[in-house]
Formats: structure tokens, sequence, C-alpha cells
């Protein structure tokens, strides 16, 4: 029997004890102090209204979402035996919802709001790391179905916690955990070839729209009010896409 594309050739038994450093992490989340979020969170350097539009930077700079999520989608359609296919569909589906999300929140930025920008951010992290499991674990389509049911769940359970009790937890988990488990597994061999080197790309990026994120207003200042570090953050965001998509273009 053929293996479906992009499948994990070297080690069928997957990593458990990355699945141990995750379910722990997961474990202590309650006896951690809560994590409240930033009273300022929502004033962004660039608050420029221009043609009309709110934050017009801060809306715009989400378009490229749109555009690698529905080249992501775009590209599993066309590969129906590619490995984990399910995930790294829903994962591409809730890139493509950031732009929505993201930009409707952008337009009046509010705690209301940013649970519509956050939802699709918890989708594309959980149906990348239901992707990852499913391909270092070996596991058949039903477990991988089950699987990305309880990740998108535990997302949307770390979404209401933010807004409800105030508590941003289980949401940072829902973003650390794909990360940890993309740099774990593709240092130790446990993807399949090319997508470690794939996904150490888009942890470099991702890095790097965190980092722009938290120099909002410097950023702002040093392209002499061009663009602030948030929507530079949207842009590096949506370039860490591509890394795992040219992966999955590249499966036969």
């Amino acid at each position: 029997m053929t293996a479906p594309a992009g499948a994990l050739r070297r080690r069928p038994g997957g990593d458990l004890a990355l699945i141990v450093a995750l379910a722990g992490g997961l474990a202590i989340l309650p006896a951690l102090p809560p994590l409240p979020p930033d009273p300022g969170y929502h004033r962004f350097a660039d608050a420029r209204t221009l043609a009309g539009v709110a934050n017009l930077v801060n809306v715009s700079s989400n378009l490229p979402f749109l555009l690698v999520g529905g080249l992501g989608i775009w590209a599993v359609g066309r590969r129906p035996g590619l490995a984990a296919r399910t995930s790294w569909r829903v994962a591409f589906l809730g890139v493509l919802l950031v732009a929505v999300g993201s930009a409707f929140y952008h337009l009046a930025p509010g705690e209301g709001r940013l649970v519509l920008d956050r939802l699709p951010i918890v989708i594309a992290f959980m149906g990348l790391l239901s992707a990852l499991l499913t391909l270092a674990l070996a596991i058949d389509e039903r477990a991988e179905r089950a699987l990305l049911a309880a990740l998108l769940a535990l997302g949307a359970a770390g979404v209401a916690q933010a807004y409800f009790g105030g508590d941003l937890r289980l949401y940072a988990w829902s973003q650390a955990a794909p990360l940890l488990a993309a740099l774990w597994l593709g240092g130790t061999g446990g993807l399949p070839r090319g997508l470690g080197k794939a996904l150490a790309g888009m942890v470099a990026f991702y890095a790097l729209a965190k980092v722009a994120e938290m120099e909002d207003a410097a950023i702002f200042r040093w392209t002499s009010g061009t663009m602030g570090g948030h929507g530079l953050k949207h842009l590096l965001a949506a370039g860490a896409v591509l890394c795992p998509w040219r992966w999955i273009q590249r499966q036969a």
C-alpha cells in the first residue's frame, strides 16, 4: 500500500515524550497564577483613519491572511492522499478566517470584537498541532478527527476563559503548544522529510511577528509613521504560513 503524501516513514511510533510535555504543560496551568490581559492592548500606535476607514493600515494588513489561507486550502484540496489532510485544511481555514476576524476587530478595537480575532487564531494553531501529532503518531483518519475536535474545543475554551474570566493561560498554551511541537518534532526527526525545516522557518517568522507586535510604537516611529509594529506583525505572521504551504505544494 502506498503511504499518504507527506506521511512519516521513519518513526511510526511517534514521539511520546512530546505528548507528555504537552499534556504536562496543560495539566499545570491551573496551578499557575492567572495571566490577565494587557489593559493597554487595544491602543495601537497606528490609529490613523485613511480613505474614511478607521485604523486602515492595521485593517488592510490582514489581507495576506486571506491569500495564504486560500492558497493553503487550495493546495490541500489538490492532494487527496495528503497525510493529516483534515487537520491541514482546518489550519489553513483558520488562517483565512483570521483575515476576517482581525480586520473586524481593528475597525473598532475592544474586548467583544477581540473574541472574533482570537477564535480563528486558535482554529489555525489547533489545526496545525493536530496535523503534527497525526503525522508523528501515524494515527488513522478517524483518530485524527477525534484529536482535532478535542484540540479545537480546548482552543475555544481558552478564548472563552480570556473573555469571560480575564485569564489568558489556556489561550497562551494554544499558541505555545503547536510551536513547541513544531520545534521538537523537527529537531528530533519526528516529521516527514522537509517539514521540519519548513516549520523552523514558520517559527522564525512568527517570532519576528511577536517582536514587531511588542515594538509597535517604536516601529511606527522608525517608519516615519508609515506602519506600526502591529501591522508589520500581520505581514510577518502571514509570511510564516507560507512555509508549511510550500512544503505541502511539494508533496505528490
